[in-house]
């Protein structure tokens, strides 16, 4: 069993019209970048790391919502860091039973906590 311990905001290069990486319906509404899943994340049930083009970790891209855009072999460049694809990868390791933390807000030191039950 592992401990996650994830974000669910950040700032995104999916909702300009008429870019490579745009996904329809991305929010927030451009030209605004800075968004926040934790509300979604929460509802919803489940845990997110960005970066949507790369598609499905486990199976090699499958469900890439910008057919133009990043991949996950060059996500690097668009996001500057050389851990990037290292990091989506360990992501797509979770299993059954592991831990998900994931901040409450931005003031407070306080977490969700989760536990993984299934892996879509």
């Amino acid at each position: 069993m592992d401990y996650w311990f994830t974000t669910s905001h950040g700032n995104t290069c999916h909702n300009q019209p008429d870019t490579p990486n745009y996904v329809k319906g991305e929010p927030p509404l451009f030209p605004k970048v800075s968004i926040n899943y934790r509300q979604k994340c929460l509802k919803d049930g489940f845990a997110r790391i960005g970066y949507p083009n790369t598609g499905d970790l486990n199976e090699s891209g499958r469900g890439r919502l910008a057919p133009e855009g990043y991949t996950l072999s060059n996500v690097e460049e668009l996001s500057q860091s050389s851990l990037t694809r290292n990091q989506l990868i360990r992501f797509a390791s979770i299993k059954a039973g592991d831990f998900i933390l994931i901040p409450a807000d931005e003031e407070t030191y306080q977490v969700h906590f989760g536990i993984v039950l299934t892996i879509a």
